[in-house]
């Protein structure tokens, strides 16, 4: 639920993703480097063009004691040595940018966990999602809804969550949302997508990435509704009536 997008902070290539999917990374751990070259190379010259002014700035300045005519490249050697410092403060930013850190302590998400070793030498836009950090207490459930009835999606309606892993075990929890329209999901059916959230308890919540069957509970109606409702879709379906 909610998790935090780590994206590419400027246009390059990656060299290396350091943390595999399910890990758990520190706040501040290194995520992910770009390549530096171009920028270390920046930064290097950057430093040397500001030894440069500065040495023209001391030597202006020695030189405005016996040279009046001195004193008027003075203020000129002091705003070139600003500005070289300004260059290679910048590109000391550009340099660190190429080193992604995690802002904050989590589980490691990646959009495809198999293909994470595929991004290194993968070229990046700035803003370009990488991976996520999520906190694995907070969870939100995604739901296959199947085609027979759309109906039972709506907001607040009770669910109870059973992991494959931990079949003994139910999870209580509500729907949040659903979508209007079926959509195709990665095993090629079509289902309408929806999301639901646990209840808070004292119990550990389930593992992030786990797989199940849920359980979600509709309106009220008499059992004679729903032993007789299929049969009449069905009949409905076939005479077109």
């Amino acid at each position: 639920k909610d998790p935090f997008i780590i994206a590419a902070p400027m246009d390059g290539v990656i060299d290396q993703l350091y943390l595999a999917p399910g890990s758990m990374a520190e706040k501040g751990a290194l995520l992910a480097s770009l390549n530096d070259t171009e920028y270390r190379n920046e930064y290097k010259l950057a430093g040397e063009e500001k030894a440069l002014a500065s040495a023209k700035l001391r030597q202006a300045s020695l030189s405005s004691f016996i040279d009046e005519n001195a004193k008027r490249d003075l203020a000129v050697a002091s705003a070139e040595e600003t500005l070289a410092g300004a260059r290679q403060d910048y590109a000391a930013d550009r340099l660190a940018r190429t080193q992604v850190r995690a802002p904050k302590a989590g589980l490691v998400i990646y959009e495809n966990a198999r293909d994470w070793k595929d991004w290194n030498g993968r070229p990046v836009v700035m803003g370009e999602k990488i991976l996520q950090i999520a906190d694995p207490a907070r969870i939100n459930i995604r739901i296959e809804a199947p085609l027979s009835d759309p109906s039972i999606l709506q907001a607040g309606a009770r669910l109870k969550l059973s992991l494959d892993a931990d079949p003994l075990r139910a999870f209580d929890g509500s729907l949040q949302r659903a979508a209007s329209f079926a959509s195709p999901q990665d095993g090629g059916h079509m289902a309408y997508e929806a999301f639901g959230v646990l209840q808070q308890t004292d119990n550990p919540p389930p593992r992030i990435g786990g797989r199940g069957v849920v359980k979600i509970y509709g309106a009220k109606a008499p059992l004679g509704y729903w032993l007789a409702r299929r049969p009449i879709v069905a009949v409905r379906q076939m005479t077109g009536l």
